[in-house]
């Protein structure tokens, strides 16, 4: 069933019938901490009918978003919402005509997120690094401000573009600490995309404790560490992290881009540590919609529509993310009798859609909380 909760309120969830769990089991925050009336020594990672929440969230960081690319954009959403999925645009918006506009307003907001992926990726020079703070500030605000024009629309993320500050040079990214600090300040910014290890200081995939949101790693699936952008099909590629990480698997890998299997595989394998994984809550996925052609989308299905129908991750948005890892700890769930729970939602900051496990017939009362009004007598 799903049941859209607000802050401040609890719920009581009526069963057609009683189930098999005993009453006052409680989950809180995603583990287990009461089995029927036993306090357990230690709570167990056990989120009971919430656990389709507490699977770890996916986003897909989409990388680009200007006029030249619009076709590819199109294309890449439409598989993308088609099979299940959810996006994040990074929108370059001064680079950007009426046409992409009014495409964005077109898209369904609840399934794809714009974020500041910079003024307009470097085409009139370096829009934060190496600026002082003031320059910064309104490179940043300025793009801010044309979206809400243009879209009505509130960026809440910024993540920095790829650029080269010659032409032979090498690659660097768009930001700097000051870019941070920017971001920090800025009213309308809550999460910082592809975050320094300095500013992630809670680790990947957690608020840190500016209150900024700085996500799981960037993996790059289309591009992995120590190959340049291959385009050969037929042929393979030496991947370096394949052979330190997954010593047992073959380190010459095929382009992902334009191939399921692979794609796939490397949803199962990330680039870091599986330890290091097993500690972030959520992953970034990113991609640069120009990169795929129209014979590549039948991949790209295919590895949303996994996504979308496993069991180990959640598709979500950036600020959703960000919503989620504020709340999922406060929410807790309680049954209170053989046909009924209660869903304590009061402590939460914002508005969720929740999915439980809970037969789809089971009737949501909401009621306003009251202080003190599920203490447990001393």
């Amino acid at each position: 069933m799903w049941l859209d909760i607000r802050p401040g309120h609890y719920y009581e969830l009526i069963l057609s019938s009683p189930d098999a769990v005993p009453v006052a089991t409680r989950w809180e925050g995603g583990k287990l901490l009461r089995q029927g009336g036993v306090v357990l020594p230690a709570p167990i990672e056990d989120a009971g009918p919430l656990a389709l929440m507490y699977r770890k969230r996916i986003i897909f960081k989409l990388d680009d978003l200007a006029a030249e690319f619009l076709p590819s954009w199109q294309r890449f959403c439409a598989v993308v919402q088609e099979n299940g999925g959810k996006a994040d645009l990074g929108i370059n918006a001064g680079a950007c005509d009426d046409e992409v506009f009014d495409w964005v307003k077109s898209l369904d907001l609840g399934c794809f997120e714009v974020w500041n992926h910079t003024w307009d990726h470097s085409r009139s020079g370096t829009n934060q690094y190496g600026h002082p703070y003031d320059v910064q500030y309104e490179n940043m605000d300025r793009h801010q401000r044309l979206v809400k024009e243009k879209l009505g629309i509130t960026m809440r993320a910024y993540g920095c573009a790829g650029i080269k500050l010659m032409p032979d040079s090498d690659w660097i990214a768009d930001h700097d600490e000051v870019t941070y600090y920017v971001v920090r300040n800025h009213p309308d910014m809550w999460i910082y995309y592809w975050a320094q290890e300095v500013i992630a200081d809670n680790g990947h995939g957690y608020i840190n404790s500016d209150g900024i949101l700085t996500p799981g790693s960037c993996t790059d699936i289309e591009h992995p560490p120590g190959v340049v952008e291959p385009r050969d099909h037929s042929k393979r590629y030496p991947v370096e992290w394949v052979a330190k990480l997954y010593p047992e698997e073959g380190p010459n890998r095929p382009p992902a881009v334009g191939n399921a299997d692979e794609l796939i595989w490397r949803m199962q394998h990330p680039f870091r540590p599986a330890e290091e994984m097993a500690k972030i809550p959520n992953n970034v996925l990113y991609f640069h919609p120009w990169n795929w052609g129209e014979s590549d989308l039948d991949s790209l299905a295919a590895l949303t529509s996994y996504i979308a129908n496993g069991e180990e991750w959640r598709f979500s948005n950036g600020f959703e993310v960000y919503w989620w890892m504020r709340d999922r700890d406060l929410l807790a769930l309680e049954k209170i009798a053989p046909d009924r729970y209660r869903l304590e939602a009061q402590k939460a900051h914002a508005p969720h859609a929740l999915e439980l496990g809970l037969p789809r017939n089971t009737r949501a009362e909401e009621h306003a909380y009251r202080a003190n009004q599920f203490d447990r007598p001393s």
